[in-house]
């Protein structure tokens, strides 16, 4: 089964997708922002995300991150994965997506914030700059 095939069949219910947290593809993608993928991805992406001061930056860092984890998962391109996805979901359903994605990385990084006791892996500033953003 080629990449295509693989994006077709996890994309094939989309209204599953947007609407379940415990879909296949939203698992696998908070699994590799989390720190199950390894410790550097874990890290490149907490550090951008950091960054992200403002809705727009934070839809950048969703797509970005997004279609490099689905990448490696099909063993294609990024922009091979970009590519398919503009062409087989559209621009109006990514966009629902990645506003479901943004906010499934702030309860990915949300978490971490809270269980980390020894040592916070960010402030009370990083918290707050969520809150603000959700309620642009």
């Amino acid at each position: 089964m080629d990449y295509k095939e693989k994006l077709k069949s996890d994309f094939s219910d989309f209204d599953n997708l947007l609407n379940n947290p415990n879909h296949v593809v939203r698992r696998y993608y908070t699994a590799y922002l989390d720190g199950a993928y390894g410790e550097e991805i874990y890290t490149k992406w907490f550090d951008r995300y950091k960054k992200a001061k403002s809705y727009k930056q934070l839809r950048a860092f969703v797509i970005q991150s997004f279609c490099e984890f689905n990448a490696l998962d099909y063993d294609c391109s990024f922009q091979q994965v970009q590519r398919w996805l503009m062409q087989n979901i559209g621009i109006e359903k990514l966009e629902r997506l990645n506003m479901t994605l943004i906010d499934d990385v702030a309860d990915v990084y949300l978490s971490v914030f809270q269980i980390s006791n020894i040592q916070p892996r960010a402030t009370d500033n990083d918290i707050e700059k969520y809150i603000e953003l959700k309620g642009e």
